[in-house]
C-alpha cells in the first residue's frame, strides 16, 4: 500500500482540515483564501468542491456530531456552520462570541459538543463554546487562562475532556463535559497544544509546537510524559487513531512527514516526507484501514489504503457532487513496523488536574479542529509559525494544524 496524491483541490493552496463523517464520508477545509469544503462520499478516492461557505475565507475546524449533523468553523468572523445532511450543504450559524476563528471542536456525545476559538492577532482569542443541542446553539464560557488560542479539543469519555491552547501551551481539563474547565499548565516548556488524540483506555497522546513533542498520558490526561521529538521537526500538527494500535501523527515548518505507531503511541516511525509538502496539517481515519491528510503547499489531499504506512495523492474534486459512498476503499491494516524511537515516559512535571473547575479568566492580556464519540474528529493545525506552521480515528479524534503559516497567513508562532 501507499499514499496516493490525490491533486491539488481546485485552486487551494492550503488543505487545513479533515473530518470522517461516517459511511465513507468524509470532508475538507480550505483555508488559503478561498473558505471552500471539499467532500467525498467514496472514503476519500474522488471529491466534488462545495464552494466557499458564508463569505468566509478559512474553513479551520469540522466534526462530526452524529445522525448526519456537522460543523464547521470559520475565519475572519469566526462563524459556526452546521449541516444536518451529512455535509452536503451548510447554513449559517453567524458569528460567535465576537470571535476570528473557530479552530476546534470535540463530540462530547448526549448532544453536548465543544468549540474553541482563535484569535490572530492582538488578545480576545482562547474562548471555549459549549453546545447542549448537537451544535444548534452555543453558549460561550469565556476565554480560558488568557490564551490567545483553543487549538485542540478532544473527548475522553466518562465526562472528562481536554483542551490544548496557544500561546502558553496549557493543556485544560474538564471532568463535566466541558462544563468547567481546570488547568493542568503548561507542557515542557511548549507554547502549542496543536493535537490531542484519544487511543483508548485512558491513553491520550498530544503534539507541540515549537519542541515538535509528542506527549502521552495513560490516565485520562490527569498527567503527562515526554516522548521527546521524534522527527526532527517542530510542529505535531495532527494525530489519528486508526485503531488496533495503529496511530498517525502529521509534521510541519521545514517538511511535511507522517509518522505511524504501532504500539498505541509510544514508539514511532518517520515515513518521510510526502510530494514535497511543506506541512501536513490535518491527517484523519475515515474508516476502513483508509486515512487521508491535508497539505500545505500544494492543496492536496493524500490518501492511504493501508491504515496509514504509505500515503498517495488524490484526484482533484469534480464540481458535481458524488453520491453514495462506496465501501471499495476498505484495506486492511498493514502491520508494517514502526522505528524504534520508542522515548522513555519520563513522568512530567505538569501538575495534575484538581477537579475543581476553572473559572474562565476573560481577557485583555498580551498576545501570544475530539475528537468525539461519533465518528473519528479531527484537529486542526493553528496558525503560521514560520514558513510554515500548524492535530481521528473512528472514535478518535484527529487533531488538525492551525492557521497560516507563512503562505497562509495563520497566526504566528
Amino acid at each position: 500500500g501507499s499514499w496516493v496524491d490525490l491533486g491539488q483541490q481546485s485552486t487551494s493552496t492550503l488543505i487545513q482540515i479533515v473530518a470522517s463523517l461516517g459511511r465513507g464520508i468524509a470532508v475538507a477545509g480550505d483555508v488559503s483564501g478561498l473558505g471552500k469544503i471539499f467532500r467525498s462520499v467514496d472514503f476519500g478516492a474522488t471529491w466534488s468542491d462545495l464552494g466557499q461557505q458564508a463569505s468566509e475565507t478559512r474553513i479551520y475546524a469540522l466534526q462530526y456530531l452524529g445522525s448526519g449533523i456537522a460543523v464547521a468553523g470559520t475565519y475572519p468572523h469566526g462563524k459556526i456552520l452546521r449541516s444536518i445532511d451529512e455535509g452536503a450543504t451548510w447554513g449559517d450559524l453567524g458569528q460567535q462570541a465576537l470571535q476570528e476563528a473557530i479552530f476546534s471542536f470535540a463530540d462530547v456525545g448526549g448532544g453536548i459538543a465543544l468549540a474553541g476559538s482563535w484569535k490572530e492577532s492582538g488578545v480576545g482569542g482562547g474562548h471555549i463554546l459549549r453546545s447542549t443541542d448537537t451544535g444548534s446553539t452555543w453558549a460561550d464560557l469565556g476565554r480560558q487562562y488568557t490564551q490567545q488560542g483553543i487549538f485542540s479539543l478532544c473527548n475522553v469519555g466518562g465526562g472528562v475532556c481536554l483542551a490544548g491552547t496557544a500561546s502558553d501551551g496549557l493543556i485544560l481539563r474538564s471532568t463535566d463535559s466541558g462544563a468547567n474547565w481546570t488547568s493542568l499548565g503548561q507542557q515542557f516548556s511548549q507554547t502549542r497544544i496543536y493535537s490531542l488524540c484519544l487511543l483508548g483506555g485512558g491513553v491520550i497522546v498530544a503534539g507541540t509546537y515549537p519542541g515538535g513533542l509528542i506527549l502521552r498520558s495513560t490516565d485520562s490526561g490527569a498527567t503527562w510524559s515526554n516522548l521527546g521529538n521524534l522527527s526532527g521537526h517542530s510542529i505535531i500538527a495532527s494525530i489519528t487513531n486508526m485503531g488496533g494500535g495503529f496511530v498517525l501523527a502529521s509534521t510541519g515548518v521545514s517538511s511535511g512527514n507522517i509518522l505511524y505507531s504501532h504500539d498505541n503511541g509510544l514508539s514511532w516511525a518517520d515515513l518521510g516526507n510526502q510530494y514535497g509538502q511543506i506541512v501536513i496539517r490535518s491527517v484523519a481515519n475515515i474508516g476502513g484501514g483508509v486515512a487521508i491528510a491535508g497539505t500545505q503547499s500544494g492543496g492536496l489531499i493524500l490518501r492511504s489504503s493501508d491504515s496509514g504506512p504509505v500515503f498517495s495523492p488524490s484526484a482533484s474534486p469534480s464540481e458535481s457532487p458524488s453520491t453514495s459512498p462506496s465501501a471499495s476503499a476498505s484495506p486492511s491494516a498493514s502491520e508494517s513496523p514502526s522505528a524504534s524511537v520508542s522515548p522513555s515516559e519520563s513522568p512530567s512535571t505538569s501538575p495534575s488536574a484538581s477537579e475543581s473547575p476553572s473559572a474562565s479568566v476573560s481577557p485583555s492580556e498580551s498576545p501570544s479542529t475530539s475528537p468525539s464519540a461519533s465518528e473519528s474528529p479531527s484537529a486542526s493545525v493553528s496558525p503560521s509559525e514560520s514558513p510554515s506552521t500548524s492535530p481521528s480515528a473512528s472514535e478518535s479524534p484527529s487533531a488538525s494544524v492551525s492557521p497560516s503559516e507563512s503562505p497562509s497567513t495563520s497566526p504566528s508562532a
